[in-house]
């Protein structure tokens, strides 16, 4: 981890073997207080900016909300692959589909989720197809066909069968890629898909699903 100062001409450095829970110089949890000042979270009214790396992903000391904040990649990097699930039961509801993938995001803010798989079919119908969206949250994750649960974030993927086709040539590739927020440091939260069938019921499926989270 690093502090510095750039106030001025200054440049000011300091080093911690771990990420803290209070501020680099470890005194007070408050910067505004005047030990903090003496102590040198404050030069001339103007904050230090602490910057710590050493949890794997940026993290920046906000002296307003007193707390350490991560941006992007604020997660220990997943790469899982998970069960292949049943095919979604309805066309007029999303239901989960229980890939049960975990992280921890090891500093607060916001991860990258990519789920990619392939997707299979069990009709030859042309318009036979299945919708797809990340799902995110914390507890228990959902089992394969529950109820919608957790945050959907990022686009929703759609295929569908273009024309009659032979089931067993059905083997399309597909990745989406979503940004998860308000990720709270040390909270385990899992990462799904919530699916829906399109025109038929149970049409399409996944299979040879890979959850990567960064």
């Amino acid at each position: 981890m690093i502090g510095f100062n750039t106030w001025g001409s200054q440049i000011q450095f300091g080093l911690a073997a771990n990420r803290p829970t209070t501020p680099p110089d470890g005194t007070t949890t408050n910067p505004n207080t005047a030990d903090a000042q003496t102590q040198g979270n404050y030069k001339d009214g103007f904050p230090l900016l602490y910057f710590a790396t050493d949890t794997g992903a940026l993290s920046i000391w906000n002296p307003l909300t007193q707390a350490w904040a991560g941006g992007p990649g604020s997660a220990v990097p997943t790469l899982k692959t998970v069960a292949a699930p049943v095919a979604p039961a309805s066309t007029s509801v999303y239901k989960m589909q229980g890939l049960a993938a975990t992280f921890t995001p090891m500093a607060s803010g916001t991860a990258r989720i990519t789920v990619s798989g392939t997707i299979t079919s069990s009709t030859v119908t042309a318009g036979d197809g299945i919708n797809l969206q990340i799902s995110y949250g914390t507890g228990s994750a959902p089992a394969n066909a529950a109820t919608l649960a957790g945050t959907q974030v990022g686009p929703i993927v759609t295929y569908k069968n273009p024309t009659t086709v032979t089931a067993a040539d059905v083997a399309v590739p597909f990745s989406v890629t979503a940004i998860a927020t308000g990720l709270v440091a040390g909270t385990a939260y899992w990462v799904d898909l919530a699916a829906e069938s399109v025109a038929t019921a149970s049409s399409c499926a996944i299979t040879a699903v890979t959850v990567a989270v960064s």
